[in-house]
């Protein structure tokens, strides 16, 4: 649930003690498996059990009070924060589909578009295919799904032993640390320090027992926009601007930063974070 965090937290939701989340979607979808996947050893749902009723589960998740709810159609009282929209990634998205969701979520409101996250299940069968290149080649009935969601969409493994699927990108320029910072993330020694990369690095370690993915491409002085838009930037969860204390952060600097950040995404303001960190030993 922790990566999901991002996407959920709206600028009034941000200092809620609790989420409320529905999950929709249709039978076989994975609900309950997703459930139980968001709220880790919290999560009670019973899989292969067909959602008739509400079901409700509740967990502590990220220092939050989660609250699922696994509905066929009609929402949870008091109203929800967040939306999921199941769908499953090993099955065609066909026309028929479309129509159906269209019709069951535009009885709740003609406004609940603006509200709901596409939640892509059982992402392990993709493989190496990212989830941008599943849905175009999915054709026009999955791509007006996400366009009408405004682009919303995570995936989500749910053979994962993890319910904690984070993948951080770090960007800056050069000497400011990112390489320090990517290694006091995972704890451990991985990126080289003072070396200027051409390719992106990935590394990942283990946070409070559970697997993170940080990514360290290169210095957006070294490299334009487009560079970021490699298949291994799939699935970026957080991103991390990484500034200088040191060193002022100029115009210029921060015209080059917006490019890149834009490259990522309308959306990707969302999941941004700026991270000073401290220390003498700046490297990249």
């Amino acid at each position: 649930m922790a990566y999901l965090l991002p996407y959920l937290l709206t600028p009034f939701s941000c200092h809620l003690s609790e989420i409320r989340v529905v999950l929709l979607g249709a039978r076989g979808s994975g609900k309950s498996s997703a459930g139980n996947t968001i709220l880790g050893q919290g999560g009670s749902f019973e899989v292969r059990r067909r959602t008739v009723q509400w079901m409700v589960g509740a967990g502590d998740v990220a220092g939050r009070q989660v609250t699922v709810t696994l509905s066929p159609v009609s929402l949870c009282s008091p109203g929800p924060h967040a939306l999921l929209l199941m769908v499953r990634v090993d099955r065609s998205f066909t026309g028929t589909n479309r129509r159906a969701v269209q019709e069951h979520l535009e009885l709740i409101t003609d406004a609940v578009w603006a509200h709901i996250i596409v939640l892509f299940n059982f992402g392990d069968w993709l493989g190496d295919t990212t989830i941008e290149q599943h849905i175009e080649s999915e054709g026009e009935a999955l791509q007006w799904l996400v366009e009408k969601c405004g682009n919303r969409y995570h995936v989500l493994n749910n053979r994962s032993n993890s319910g904690f699927q984070l993948r951080i990108m770090l960007l800056s320029g050069r000497n400011t640390g990112r390489s320090s910072a990517g290694n006091t993330i995972l704890g451990r020694e991985h990126f080289k320090v003072g070396c200027h990369a051409t390719d992106c690095v990935e590394g990942q370690g283990k946070v409070r027992g559970e697997t993170v993915t940080v990514l360290d491409p290169p210095g957006w002085l070294s490299v334009g926009p487009g560079s970021l838009m490699s298949p291994s930037a799939s699935g970026v969860t957080v991103v991390l601007v990484v500034v200088n204390v040191s060193s002022s952060f100029s115009h210029t600097v921060w015209r080059t930063a917006e490019k890149h950040l834009e490259a990522l995404g309308e959306k990707v303001w969302n999941i941004t974070m700026v991270l000073f960190p401290l220390g003498t030993g700046w490297g990249t």
